[in-house]
This record gives C-alpha cells, sequence and structure tokens, in this order.
C-alpha cells in the first residue's frame, strides 16, 4: 500500500496531466468542499434558537410533508 506521501504524488503528477478546465474546476471545488466541511461550523445563538425551535416543532408532530410544502410555496409565490 501507497504512503500517504507517495499518493499525493501520484495525485499531483495526475492533476498536472488534465487539459480539461472544466474537470480542474471540478476537482478544485471538491477539494475546497472537502476543506470547508472540516472544519466546525459556528452557528449564531439565533441560528442555534432557530434549530432548538425546530426540533421542538418535530418532536411535537408539527411537520409538514415535503410535497405539502411545495405547493403551499408555490401558492405564495403566485400571490
Amino acid at each position: 500500500m501507497a504512503t500517504i506521501t507517495e499518493m499525493k504524488k501520484e495525485l499531483i503528477d495526475n492533476i498536472l496531466a488534465i487539459d480539461d478546465e472544466n474537470l480542474l474546476v471540478d476537482l478544485s471545488n471538491f477539494v475546497t468542499f472537502r476543506t470547508e466541511i472540516d472544519e466546525p461550523i459556528k452557528l449564531s445563538k439565533y441560528q442555534k434558537l432557530m434549530l432548538e425551535m425546530s426540533e421542538e416543532d418535530f418532536k411535537q408532530g408539527r411537520t409538514i410533508s415535503h410535497e405539502d410544502l411545495m405547493k403551499k410555496t408555490s401558492e405564495w409565490l403566485k400571490e
């Protein structure tokens, strides 16, 4: 099995051989996204409160199906 260093070198060599701009953009986005999700997400007090309220709504059965939500959203947008 290759070491991490060997894997990185091979990956770099493979990336250097790519001429497809779209593929390079996708790879860049993937690497950036992976880096971002590895970091803890910091929520504001307001965001935490909203999540707590949402959790309580769920526990109390105050939910709506996705289909019903889409219908309501369509109705709101038509107004």
